[in-house]
C-alpha cells in the first residue's frame, strides 16, 4: 500500500502518534517498507508499505477475536 494512499485513510490520529505506531509494526516485524527509516510525514509518502506475509494470520486474529471463536466452533462442530 502506497504511504500516501495511507495518510489519506488515516482522519484523526495525530502525526507524532502515525508515525510511532507504523515504527512499532516495522520494529516488531508486522509490517514491511522499501524505506528503513520513517521518521517524518514526508517518508511515509515516498515509502510503500505491506504486512509480513508470516504475521499476516496472527493480525487477522488481533483485528477480528469473534472470528477466532467462531473459527473453534466449527471445528468443534465438525468432529461431533
Amino acid at each position: 500500500m502506497a504511504g500516501n494512499f495511507l495518510l489519506d485513510r488515516i482522519e484523526e490520529v495525530e502525526a507524532g502518534e502515525f508515525i510511532d505506531t507504523l515504527d512499532g509494526l516495522l520494529a516488531m516485524g508486522y509490517l514491511l517498507s522499501t524505506k528503513v527509516n520513517i521518521r517524518t510525514l514526508e517518508d511515509v509518502e515516498r515509502a510503500s508499505f505491506r504486512v509480513n506475509p508470516s504475521y499476516a494470520h496472527d493480525l487477522k486474529g488481533a483485528l477480528d477475536p469473534n472470528r477466532r471463536r467462531e473459527a473453534a466452533k466449527q471445528r468443534r462442530r465438525r468432529r461431533g
